[in-house]
């Protein structure tokens, strides 16, 4: 039976971009110098993640959003 790893992405917007913030729970440095979230997320495929949901948007955090991966182990 196959087995799959799941990791959750929290993202943010700064200067109108959305950028990769948190991953996994773990706040990542100097987060508003990584790549763009398309490109982020392009960079993650080429490791095996695969995106599986955008699960929701916090209403009072409306610049926040979050998303769910998963890849093969």
């Amino acid at each position: 039976m196959q087995k799959f790893e799941y990791m959750m992405l929290r993202c943010d917007y700064y200067d109108e971009v959305l950028y990769p913030r948190l991953i996994g729970g773990s706040e990542m440095s100097n987060w508003k110098k990584n790549p763009p979230i398309h490109e982020y997320l392009n960079q993650l495929g080429e490791q095996g993640w695969e995106l599986i949901g955008n699960p929701y948007s916090n209403i009072e955090q409306p610049a926040v959003r979050r998303f769910i991966l998963k890849r093969a182990k």
